[in-house]
């Protein structure tokens, strides 16, 4: 962001030679740019104070206050359901979540922990049986 800026400004270059000189697209660039200015005015707050890391939605802190039932009941049986996780989180954020981000998030949070489903909606248990 500050490259999109301080380029133009300090040497006086056009949106298409900054743009080429820090490898990103005219629109990009020009986004790049308004917002770093946006962020030097105090009209938006960057990510970093906001305490969120590169496309966060929630502080750590905020994502341990969600996992602390799912935590505590899993300690008692083994198993966190990540469907139900899923779902609350997914309301927390307001918008929908990959399996894979609340699989990450739990490994963030120190719980390695997988167990398989309890049946496949397709199988045949008379056929496994014999």
């Amino acid at each position: 962001m500050a490259q999109a800026f301080l380029l133009s400004l300090k040497f006086g270059l056009s949106l298409d030679d900054t743009s080429v000189a820090v490898g990103r697209s005219k629109s990009w660039t020009l986004r790049l740019r308004k917002r770093f200015g946006r962020i030097q005015s105090g009209q938006e707050q960057s990510k970093i104070k906001q305490g969120l890391r590169n496309r966060a939605r929630m502080t750590l802190e905020e994502e341990a206050a969600i996992l602390a039932p799912f935590l505590e009941q899993a300690k008692e049986g083994g198993v966190i359901v990540v469907p139900l996780l899923r779902a609350k989180l997914e309301y927390a954020v307001e918008r929908p979540l990959a399996v894979s981000t609340v699989y990450a998030m739990l490994q963030r949070h120190g719980w390695r922990k997988l167990a398989p489903d309890k049946q496949h909606p397709q199988s045949d248990p008379a056929a496994q049986d014999t």
